[in-house]
C-alpha cells in the first residue's frame, strides 16, 4: 500500500511517499512572504507541484497511491480547515481544491494529532500508555494519550494547549485572546526573539533559522536561548 503524506506548516510545506509506515521519498517548500498574502492559492499549487515532484522522483503514477493524507494546523473537522489563525485560513475546503487536479482519496485532519498518532504507531510514544504529546512549531499543538488511545473530544480538534492563556493580558496571539502558550514558547517566539537581538526582519523561516543563525558562539544568540529554553521549562512545567 503507497500513501502520499502532506504537511502543511505554518512556513512550509513538505510532502512523502509513504510505504508500508516509512517515508521513502519527500519533498518540501517553504512558503514566502507572497504565498502568505494568497495562502489558498499558494497551497494548493505548492501541494500539487511537490506531489509531482515526488511521483517522478520514485518513479511512481498517480495510479500507485491509494490514498493522500493532509496534516494541517488549527481546527480540522469534516475535511474542512474550520480555522487556522496561524495560517490566516477560515472554513477553507482545501481537499475540493486538490481534487480538482488529482482525483484520488483524500483526508485532512489537525497535525499536531498526525504527528502524535506516528510516534505512537512508529516513534517514542509506543510504550507510553498515557502520555501529552507537544508539537512545537510556528505554533503549539498538542495531542493527549490515555490508556493507548487517542483522546478526541466532541467538539473541535481538542487540547488546544497552545492556546492556554498563562499571562493575563500578555501578548497579542493570532487567535484573537492575550497572553496564549504559543505567544512565549512557540519556534515563532524564538524567532521573534533572536531577530530582536540581531536587528534583523523576523520574516524568516525555521529553515533559516536553524541553519545561518543558531551560531552557540554568539553570546547574545545563546543568552536567547537559555532564557527561551528556561521560559518553556517555567511556563509549561
Amino acid at each position: 500500500m503507497i500513501r502520499i503524506g502532506v504537511d502543511i506548516g505554518g512556513s512550509h510545506v513538505g510532502v512523502g511517499i509513504v510505504k508500508n509506515g516509512a517515508i521513502v521519498d519527500f519533498a518540501d517548500r517553504d512558503l514566502n512572504k507572497e504565498d502568505r498574502l494568497n495562502i489558498k492559492e499558494a497551497l494548493v499549487n505548492t501541494i500539487i507541484e511537490l506531489i509531482n515532484e515526488v511521483l517522478d522522483d520514485s518513479n511512481l503514477g498517480i495510479s500507485d497511491i491509494d490514498l493522500i493524507g493532509i496534516a494541517a494546523p488549527g481546527t480540522i473537522k469534516n475535511n474542512i480547515i474550520v480555522k487556522s489563525p496561524n495560517l490566516g485560513l477560515f472554513n477553507f475546503d482545501i481537499i475540493s481544491e486538490l481534487q480538482k487536479t488529482i482525483n484520488l482519496p483524500m483526508q485532512i485532519r489537525n497535525d499536531s494529532k498526525c504527528a502524535a498518532i506516528a510516534e505512537k504507531y512508529y516513534g517514542s510514544l509506543k510504550n507510553a500508555d498515557d502520555c501529552v504529546f507537544l508539537c512545537i512549531g510556528t505554533g503549539i499543538g498538542a495531542a493527549v494519550f490515555m490508556d493507548g488511545k487517542l483522546l478526541e473530544p466532541k467538539r473541535y480538534a481538542g487540547f488546544e494547549i497552545g492556546h492556554m492563556v498563562i499571562q493575563k493580558g500578555g501578548l497579542q496571539c493570532k487567535c484573537g485572546k492575550k497572553g496564549c502558550f504559543e505567544t512565549y514558547a512557540s519556534m515563532r517566539a524564538l524567532k521573534m526573539r533572536i531577530a530582536d537581538v540581531l536587528g534583523i526582519d523576523n520574516d524568516f523561516t525555521g529553515r533559516y533559522l536553524s541553519e545561518k543563525l543558531l551560531d552557540f558562539n554568539n553570546e547574545k544568540i545563546e543568552q536567547v536561548i537559555d532564557e527561551y529554553l528556561e521560559d518553556f521549562k517555567i511556563r509549561f512545567m
